[in-house]
């Protein structure tokens, strides 16, 4: 994944830094879907001074999204996880 746009690089970094993982939704157009992947970062093939990462990334567990709030630009969700 190339990661570039400032919200994403922020959330990537943390996830970098403290070594956790972050979710994943599928969005089309304005319609946003329910359900998505937890991923950790496996690998970082790169990292730009100005932020950027070319990252790989693992999926570890499914999730429904239950509730969202944005914070700033990134929206942060309660999720299930599917069993």
């Amino acid at each position: 994944m190339h990661i570039f746009e400032p919200r994403y690089k922020q959330m990537v970094k943390n996830a970098i830094e403290e070594d956790k993982p972050f979710g994943i939704i599928l969005k089309q157009g304005k319609e946003v879907f329910y359900k998505g992947c937890g991923v950790k970062v496996t690998k970082v093939f790169k990292e730009y001074q100005n932020g950027e990462y070319d990252i790989l990334v693992k999926g570890t567990e499914l999730f429904d999204v239950v509730s969202t709030k944005m914070d700033g630009d990134t929206m942060i969700g309660e999720v299930k996880y599917i069993e």
